[in-house]
């Protein structure tokens, strides 16, 4: 996929959330500091990403190396080494980018598997 693919499918994700939201489908919680928060939940990284990976920048051993530099860093995969890092940072930054345009948060929750759109309500 493209960049441009990538923040497409970022800000429908995004879009389809707060209509979720806006239809009563969210869940709603108090944070630990008794702030009232709705979210929905929109997918888990394994369905979203476009790698589908789970991984850590000091443990990625899972991503294919960049296909241009063989893991040394291009333009190509962002300087990161992978294209499949860089193809899911570049979601990771949209899906962010696209939520926090219309007050709205991206949650990874506690086990960092799931992503939710979040909001603090009144």
């Amino acid at each position: 996929m493209n960049a441009k693919e990538i923040k497409r499918e970022a800000r429908e994700l995004v879009k389809d959330g707060i209509q979720a939201i806006e239809q009563g489908e969210g869940y709603q919680y108090e944070d630990e500091f008794g702030e009232k928060v709705i979210c929905v939940h929109l997918g888990t990284i394994y369905q979203l990403l476009p790698s589908g990976k789970m991984y850590t920048f000091w443990a990625c051993s899972n991503l294919k190396p960049c296909p241009r530099c063989k893991g040394e860093g291009c333009d190509f995969c962002g300087g990161l080494g992978s294209r499949e890092a860089y193809e899911d940072e570049i979601f990771r930054e949209a899906l962010e980018y696209e939520a926090e345009k219309h007050g709205y948060a991206i949650d990874y929750g506690e086990s960092g598997e799931d992503i939710y759109l979040t909001k603090y309500i009144d």
